[in-house]
């Protein structure tokens, strides 16, 4: 009887189905696989619930690339794009100088060009193309899972002309703030809090980059980007996503490292602790916890993560280095 190619047999002789999964709808965008156990030793009653599953994930899959992204995650992807050029467009202006007239004209042109493509619902033509050229090249960029006849296409079409709008403001705001000096000084406020400055970035927006740079540079093997992904997530879990990156100190790291040292082994694997809060598996007793090893492998990752964050400018130079707390 012959096996199809996503029914695999474990070494304690128990039939799994393993369905590739597209990148598109995995949410850190790398394709990969979900394995199953179809809990049975018998290969024909494997075949049986291999081919019905295989039927339903066929079906779950191409639904979930037609649906295409969410709109909260349209506006994240086209938000960073535009940050990004932003923040290369005012380092140029650093380096290079002013914008000259004519492009101070152009960029005023744009606004005006976008709101109207807005207002209208039409087309926004950039450099002699209209904007499914440019949409296309975009979505190939970040590898989106967005069908041009989908409504999420739409909603990428709307947003992008919204961003370009602001984006083009944006410059010339900047350009705007270089027009004169400024010799006050404002008073300081005084507060008995201390208090943390304006986040440049949060954990979750400064992670996501980092695992996306290491995979676009094919850094890391399957198996890596697998245990680093996990790694982040629960730094996450432990610190809070929407943590400001450089609100990050010695304090917070011990509280990661302390957690960590009371973090059971394979948590979501044991009966105890699946599906329990991570207050609540900590506190489940007679659990195996995790090895010393283990716990350098999640701090290695933690601090090659800070460490990218201070070269890019998430961080200041002299902030504290993660690199500190390894056992």
């Amino acid at each position: 009887m012959h096996a199809p190619a996503y029914l695999h047999l474990s070494r304690h002789r128990v039939f799994y189905l393993r369905w590739p999964l597209p990148k598109a709808l995995h949410p850190q965008g790398r394709a990969s696989t979900v394995k199953v156990s179809l809990e049975t030793r018998d290969k024909r009653r494997a075949l049986q619930l291999a081919r019905s599953l295989g039927y339903s994930a066929e079906r779950l899959i191409a639904k979930g690339t037609a649906t295409g992204m969410k709109y909260e995650d349209i506006r994240a992807v086209v938000k960073r794009h535009f940050s990004d050029a932003l923040e290369r467009k005012q380092a140029q202006i650093a380096d290079t100088g002013r914008l000259d007239r004519e492009m101070v004209q152009a960029l005023e042109n744009s606004v005006a060009f976008a709101q109207d493509a807005l207002d209208r619902n039409e087309p926004q033509f950039l450099m002699g193309e209209d904007d499914t050229a440019l949409l296309g090249r975009f979505i190939a960029m970040y590898g989106l899972s967005v069908d041009p006849a989908s409504p999420a296409y739409e909603s990428l079409r709307i947003e992008f002309k919204k961003a370009y709008r602001d984006w083009c403001s944006a410059v010339l705001e900047h350009d705007r703030t270089l027009d004169g000096y400024s010799f006050t000084q404002a008073a300081a406020a005084v507060s008995e809090a201390p208090t943390i400055a304006k986040p440049v970035a949060t954990l979750r927006e400064v992670g996501e980059r980092y695992i996306e740079e290491n995979i676009r540079g094919d850094r890391w093997a399957k198996k890596t980007e697998f245990e680093k992904g996990e790694h982040i997530a629960l730094l996450y879990e432990i610190l809070g996503v929407e943590t400001c990156i450089r609100a990050v100190t010695a304090p917070k790291a011990r509280e990661v490292k302390e957690t960590l040292l009371a973090f059971p082994k394979n948590r979501n694997k044991i009966a105890k602790t699946k599906g329990l809060s991570l207050a609540e598996a900590i506190a489940v007793p007679g659990v195996e916890k995790l090895n010393v090893q283990t716990i350098n492998k999640y701090l290695g990752t933690y601090a090659g993560l800070f460490i990218w964050a201070k070269n890019n400018g998430y961080r200041p130079a002299e902030a504290w280095e993660f690199t500190e707390a390894v056992l």
